[in-house]
């Protein structure tokens, strides 16, 4: 880690905490800088999925403030590529697009995709 010193102070083992978790390392592996609502917005989207229904649900529950904030967030997301273009539809790359099952480790899913 090119002398990187890493510090998990707190893993949570509720489904939104190993998602965090993960969607954490893998950032901090691949130089992505995200903020904390970003982080929380790219979980709802691992969780929930990447639509717009989903997009317009986060601005209504207040997760994002508005539909300008969500837009810039994800124009953020495709510069750095967590959104990217599959055909005619923008999807989540492959780093993000999974599903925690009962016996998946999150170091194997990062060891899978590296």
């Amino acid at each position: 880690m090119d002398g990187k010193k890493v510090v998990f102070r707190k893993v949570l083992v509720d489904d939104i905490g190993r998602y965090k978790f993960y969607v954490q390392l893998v950032c901090l592996v691949k130089g992505i800088k995200l903020s904390n609502t970003q982080v929380l917005v790219l979980v709802n989207f691992i969780m929930r999925g990447y639509n717009k229904f989903i997009k317009e649900e986060m601005v209504s529950e207040g997760i994002v403030k508005n539909s300008s904030i969500m837009a810039n967030m994800l124009s953020d997301f495709r510069k750095v590529g967590i959104i990217e273009k599959n055909g005619g539809n923008e999807v989540l790359s492959k780093e993000f697009d999974f599903e925690f099952g009962k016996d998946l480790n999150v170091f194997q899913v990062i060891l899978k995709n590296e």
